[in-house]
C-alpha cells in the first residue's frame, strides 16, 4: 500500500470513529500516546499528552450523538516515510436536544507520524477551526460550536427544571400553610392527625394533642383592631415555633385556635408541655394594656378511638379550661 493511501485509511477510520460513531476507545487506536496540543479555544491547548487526549474525551462526552460530515476538499501530502499531514475544509451535521445543527466549511488538519517504517501511521496532532471572523480570537476545535449551543440548552433546561420544582414547592407550601401565621393549616393538620392514628393502629405508637385557644381574644379585635389582633395570632404562632419539639406538628386549628400534635409522647409530657407554653405566652408582651393569656385542652390517643373522638375529648378539655378561669391546662378525667 502506498503511504498516502496507508494515511488516508488511518485518517478516514478516525473520522469515522470520532465523528460518526463518538467512540472514545476506537479514537485511542488512531492516536498517538505522544499527541500533544488539540484545538485553539482558550482552555484548549495542553502540553502534556494525557491532557490532550482527555480533552478529546470531554469532546465526546459534551455532544455525544453522530454527526455526518461531508468534505468539501481533502488532501493528503506525505513529508516522508515517518510523517505526513491530511489537511481539507468539511460541513458538520448533528443534533441536539432536538435541534438540528449544521456547520460549514470547517477546515482541519491532522499530523500524522511513526518511529519506523514497520510501524502503523498515528495521529500527533488535530486542529480543527471555523473562520476566525465567526468566532474572534477563541477559534473552535472540532466541535466547540457543538459543545457550546449544547452547553446553553443543558443549562437552560436546569434553570428551567429548578424554576418548575422551586414553583411546585411555593406551589404546595401555599396549599399547606396558613397564609396568616405561616403555620400548617386545617387540611394539613387533618392529614396529619390521619397518620398519627394509622401509626398508633398499626405500630402502637401513641400521641397526644394539644388545642390551644387565645382567651378573651374577641374583646382584643373589639378594643384594639382586627390588625392588631392579627399580629398577636402572628407573634402567638412564632412563639409556639420556637417551643416545640422537633418532631411535633404545630397548626392553626382555626380562628383564635392552634393545635399541636405530639408523636410518642404520654399525657403527662404533653401536660408539662401545654403548661410551659402557658406560661410562656403570659410572660410575654404583646403591647396591649390587657394580659394576653390562653387556654389549652390536651388529650391522649386511646383504644378504639377514631380522629373524631380525640379531637372531641381535646376540645372538650380546652372548654374546661375556659370554664374553670382561663389562662389554664386541663387533660383527661380518668
Amino acid at each position: 500500500m502506498l503511504l498516502k493511501e496507508e494515511v488516508m485509511k488511518t485518517c478516514d477510520e478516525y473520522f469515522e470513529a470520532y465523528l460518526k460513531e463518538r467512540n472514545f476507545d476506537k479514537m485511542l487506536e488512531y492516536i498517538s500516546p505522544e499527541m500533544k496540543g488539540i484545538g485553539s479555544g482558550e482552555d484548549e491547548f495542553s502540553k502534556e499528552s494525557l491532557n490532550s487526549i482527555m480533552l478529546l474525551k470531554r469532546d465526546i462526552e459534551q455532544a455525544p450523538n453522530e454527526i455526518k460530515y461531508f468534505f468539501r476538499e481533502y488532501e493528503v501530502d506525505v513529508f516522508n516515510s515517518l510523517s505526513a499531514i491530511v489537511f481539507g475544509i468539511m460541513d458538520l451535521e448533528t443534533e441536539i436536544l432536538d435541534q438540528k445543527i449544521f456547520m460549514a466549511n470547517l477546515r482541519f488538519s491532522i499530523s500524522f507520524s511513526r518511529k519506523k517504517d514497520t510501524e502503523s501511521f498515528l495521529i500527533r496532532h488535530v486542529h480543527m477551526s471555523f473562520p476566525s471572523q465567526e468566532h474572534g480570537s477563541d477559534e473552535s476545535y472540532p466541535l466547540k460550536e457543538l459543545e457550546e449551543r449544547n452547553r446553553i440548552l443543558n443549562k437552560l433546561v436546569e434553570e428551567k427544571t429548578q424554576e418548575l420544582e422551586k414553583l411546585l414547592e411555593q406551589t404546595k407550601n401555599l396549599a399547606i400553610t396558613d397564609k396568616l401565621t405561616a403555620l400548617y393549616n386545617r387540611v394539613e393538620i387533618d392529614k396529619r392527625l390521619e397518620e398519627a392514628m394509622e401509626n398508633y393502629n398499626r405500630y402502637k405508637l401513641a400521641f397526644s394533642v394539644l388545642l390551644i385557644d387565645v382567651d378573651y381574644f374577641k374583646k382584643i379585635n373589639d378594643k384594639y383592631g382586627h390588625q392588631i389582633g392579627d399580629v398577636c395570632l402572628q407573634k402567638t404562632a412564632g412563639i409556639l415555633r420556637e417551643r416545640v419539639r422537633r418532631n411535633d406538628v404545630l397548626g392553626r386549628w382555626g380562628g383564635e385556635e392552634f393545635i399541636i400534635i405530639c408523636p410518642n409522647t404520654a399525657l403527662s409530657e404533653a401536660y408539662l408541655l401545654a403548661d410551659s407554653i402557658r406560661k410562656i405566652i403570659e410572660e410575654k408582651v404583646f403591647d396591649m394594656e390587657d394580659p394576653y393569656t390562653i387556654s389549652i385542652g390536651v388529650t391522649s390517643v386511646r383504644e378504639n378511638d377514631a380522629v373524631v373522638d380525640i379531637i372531641k375529648r381535646t376540645d372538650e378539655n380546652l372548654y374546661r379550661a375556659k370554664a374553670n378561669g382561663r389562662n389554664r391546662v386541663e387533660a383527661d378525667l380518668r
